[in-house]
C-alpha cells in the first residue's frame, strides 16, 4: 500500500518531490512505471514543461532501459490547496505537485509531504543540495520540524523549478504619447522611473483624468505590497530586545512604505484605485491602455504582446534588474528558463519516481 503522503511539493514558483499517497498503482502490466505530476502552468509554461517529460521519457529508457511515463495534469492554481490535503487524505494525490512557495511550510507541518533529504536516493546533504541554487527560492523549501520524539531538524521539502519577480511594467505608447509634457517636467518618456520620487512625477503626468488614464493600477493585496517594502528596508520580521521575533511592520521604515502607498491614491491621486472590488484591475486596465504602469511578472509576457511595453525589476537604491520581453521562437513563448530547468528536470523526477516506488 502506498503511505498517505503527497510524492512532492513544488514551490512559490518551484517544484519538489516525495512519496505519493495515489491508490493509482504505479507499475502496469507492460512495466512502465507512471508518475503523475499535478502542475499549474500558464499554456506556454504547460507547454515547454510536457516537452521536457516526454524528452525525459526517451532519456532514461535509452540510457537505461527502464520504462517511465510522465502523467502531467495541468490544474488550476485555484484551489489546488484544499485539493491537495483532500487528496492526501483520500489516498489520490499524485506524486509531484508544483505549489506555492507559501504553502510548504503547512503542508510540511501538516505531514503530508516527504522531506527529500531523508531518501536513500537522494545522493547529497542538504546544504550541498541548497548550495545549487538562489538562496530565497530553495530556503522556502527548508522547514525545521519536529520527529516523534519532539527533536526539531531541518528539512528539504521541495525543489525550485523556477524564480520570477514582480517588475514594474511601463506602457511606451502612453510614455511616447505624453512625450512633451514629460520633458517639460525635466523627465525622460523613453525610460522608465529610476526612484519612487520619479515614479510619482512620471505618474502625474501621465494620469488624464479626462482620457480616464492614471499612471498607475495595483493589487493590494501582500505580494504586491512587497516590491515597496523591500525597496524602503522594511522587514517582515526581526529579533527584539529579549530575543523574540517580532512583526517588523511597525517599524520606521515599513510604515513609511505604506504610508506611500496609500499616498498615490489618496494624496498624489495618480493610483486608480484598481484594488477596489469592481474596479478594472491592473492588468486589464494596463491591456486597455488606461493605466501607464502597473506591477506584475513575467507570466503576461505573451497577454502583453499587442502592447509597446517595457519592463523593470527594481529596489531602489540596491541596484536594478532589467526584464527584458522575451522572444518568441518556433511560436513559442520563453517565458520559463528552459537550459536551466532542463538540467533540473532529470533530477527532479529521479527522486519523484525512486519515492515512487519505495511507496508501492
Amino acid at each position: 500500500m502506498r503511505n498517505r503522503f503527497l510524492t512532492a511539493v513544488l514551490i512559490a514558483t518551484l517544484l519538489a518531490a516525495g512519496v505519493s499517497c495515489s491508490k493509482r498503482p504505479s507499475i502496469d502490466a507492460s512495466g512502465v512505471r507512471t508518475v503523475t505530476i499535478w502542475e499549474t502552468y500558464n499554456a506556454q509554461e504547460h507547454e515547454v514543461f510536457e516537452s521536457f517529460a516526454r524528452d525525459y521519457e526517451r532519456e532514461l529508457t535509452a540510457r537505461t532501459g527502464e520504462k517511465v511515463r510522465l502523467k502531467v495534469e495541468r490544474v488550476p492554481y485555484e484551489g489546488l490547496l484544499p485539493k491537495l490535503k483532500y487528496a492526501a487524505i483520500t489516498g489520490t494525490a499524485p506524486d509531484v505537485c508544483r505549489v506555492d512557495n507559501a504553502w510548504v511550510l503547512t503542508l510540511a507541518y501538516g505531514k503530508a509531504v516527504v522531506p527529500l533529504d531523508t531518501l536513500p536516493t537522494f545522493g547529497t546533504t542538504l546544504d550541498e543540495e541548497a548550495a545549487k541554487y538562489v538562496p530565497a527560492a530553495i530556503a522556502t523549501n527548508i522547514i525545521e520540524v519536529p520527529d516523534a520524539s519532539g527533536v526539531w531538524s531541518r528539512h528539504l521539502f521541495g525543489l525550485p523549478d523556477q524564480t520570477n519577480c514582480a517588475a514594474l511594467f511601463w506602457n511606451k505608447g502612453l510614455f511616447a504619447a505624453s512625450a512633451e509634457q514629460l520633458r517639460r517636467e525635466g523627465l525622460d518618456p523613453e525610460r522608465a522611473p529610476a526612484t519612487w520620487d520619479e515614479f510619482v512625477r512620471y505618474s502625474k503626468v501621465l494620469t488624464i483624468p479626462e482620457k480616464k488614464q492614471f499612471g498607475f493600477g495595483m493589487f493590494a493585496t501582500l505580494w504586491w505590497v512587497m516590491p515597496f517594502l523591500n525597496s524602503f528596508g522594511a522587514r517582515f520580521t526581526r529579533t527584539d530586545e529579549n530575543g523574540k521575533v517580532a512583526c517588523g511592520f511597525s517599524d520606521p521604515e515599513a510604515i513609511e512604505a505604506f504610508k506611500f502607498i496609500v499616498s498615490l491614491y489618496r494624496d498624489h491621486r495618480v493610483e486608480a484605485g484598481a484594488w477596489q472590488t469592481g474596479s478594472i484591475n491592473p492588468e486589464q486596465g494596463f491591456l486597455n491602455g488606461k493605466y501607464a504602469m502597473i506591477l506584475t511578472g513575467p507570466w503576461n509576457l505573451k497577454r502583453f504582446e499587442g502592447i509597446d511595453f517595457g519592463g523593470v525589476a527594481r529596489a531602489v537604491g540596491s541596484g536594478r534588474y532589467v526584464l527584458e520581453r522575451r522572444r518568441v521562437e518556433h511560436g513559442r513563448l520563453q517565458v520559463v528558463d528552459e537550459r536551466g530547468y532542463r538540467a533540473r528536470f532529470p533530477q527532479m523526477v529521479h527522486v519523484a519516481r525512486h519515492a515512487v516506488a519505495m511507496g508501492a
